[in-house]
């Protein structure tokens, strides 16, 4: 068996079993540029957590927690974050290239810069976040798909999934 610890930013540790990361909790944890790419982190709360420049891609994170995440510049490409809560979020020029991110609730958050290249966003809540200069050449949504009042498609890149 393999155990992984974390130390996290206020001194105490979590010991975590290394053969699956799913259903963790990393709240709080700073995993600043950590290497976690296609493992299976389902079900797992990374609220607060401290994921910047954070190499995150192929990941399964479908019904994870990310509330309160900082998420800047994190590569989060073909994530699978189904279901998942990413809300009031700092995400500032995150890659979310092909990620699916299919009933996400991604609202209140700060999405600046980052690239939806791709993304699968049907059902997703995006209202109430900055999406100044956000990518989302070739991204799907759909009716369900919840964006601001008042968001210009036009121009976006966006792909509607009647």
């Amino acid at each position: 068996m393999i155990i992984v610890v974390i130390k996290k930013q206020d001194g105490t540790t979590v010991c975590i079993d290394g053969n699956s990361l799913r259903g963790a909790c990393l709240d709080g944890v700073n995993l600043h540029r950590a290497l976690i790419e296609d493992a299976d982190m389902s079900n797992s709360s990374l609220q607060g957590a401290d994921l910047r420049g954070a190499s995150l891609s192929g990941t399964n994170f479908r019904q994870a927690s990310f509330v309160g995440a900082q998420l800047m510049t994190a590569l989060l490409m073909e994530a699978d974050m189904t279901d998942s809560t990413l809300t009031s979020c700092n995400g500032q020029f995150a890659q979310f290239d092909r990620a699916i991110l299919v009933n996400a609730d991604m609202s209140n958050s700060d999405w600046s810069g980052c690239c939806f290249d791709a993304a699968d966003l049907r059902g997703a809540n995006i209202s109430n976040c900055n999406l100044v200069d956000t990518s989302f050449e070739r991204a799907v949504y759909d009716k369900s798909t919840i964006f601001s009042d008042g968001f210009v498609f036009e121009g976006t890149g966006l792909v509607r999934d009647e």
